[in-house]
């Protein structure tokens, strides 16, 4: 049996050596026990998108039995559309506090625009194309090029003027 329904409630609970998510859910103005909530997962990787309160929800009930459902996101939302740049070329990922991430594979562009601060932390990061920054660049290590450092060359002028180049 399937039934859609709102979820009312959210938990989390200890399951091997991560977590599960539990939800409760008003279908017909009856709540069910906590049922688990389902998420893409396999052994190549899970993405967890968390639920949110009132969320409208489908409940697969196996042979009816409620003590068996389990909760999964709606397929589609009625109160929640799709971004205006959605296309059969583009892949979107639209959170609630604005940040959009969208991959266009016709124009092959990757765009992230987001209200949050962005970082990146990896042993080495190769940036292989032209990089152009509308702000300020600030560095907090020396900077180098092929011919050397350029944070500690000597100058032969104080006020660079008249500096030769390397």
């Amino acid at each position: 049996m399937i039934q859609l329904g709102q979820i009312t409630a959210i938990r989390y609970v200890p399951l091997g050596s991560g977590k599960a998510c539990e939800v409760k859910v008003d279908v017909d103005s009856r709540s069910t026990n906590w049922l688990p909530y389902k998420t893409i997962a396999g052994l190549f990787g899970v993405l967890h998108i968390p639920p949110r309160e009132k969320d409208q929800v489908m409940v697969l009930n196996p042979f009816g039995n409620n003590e068996d459902g389990y909760v999964m996101p709606n397929f589609t939302y009625v109160d929640v559309p799709l971004p205006q740049n959605a296309s059969k070329d583009t892949m979107l990922f639209k959170v609630f506090d604005g940040t959009l991430y969208e991959h266009d594979t016709k124009s092959k562009t990757i765009k992230l625009n987001t209200p949050c601060n962005f970082s990146l932390k990896a042993p080495l990061i190769v940036l292989d194309g032209e990089v152009k920054t509308t702000k300020n660049l600030n560095v907090a290590k020396k900077i180098f090029d092929e011919l050397g450092n350029l944070t500690d060359h000597p100058h032969s002028v104080k006020d660079h003027s008249e500096a030769v180049p390397r």
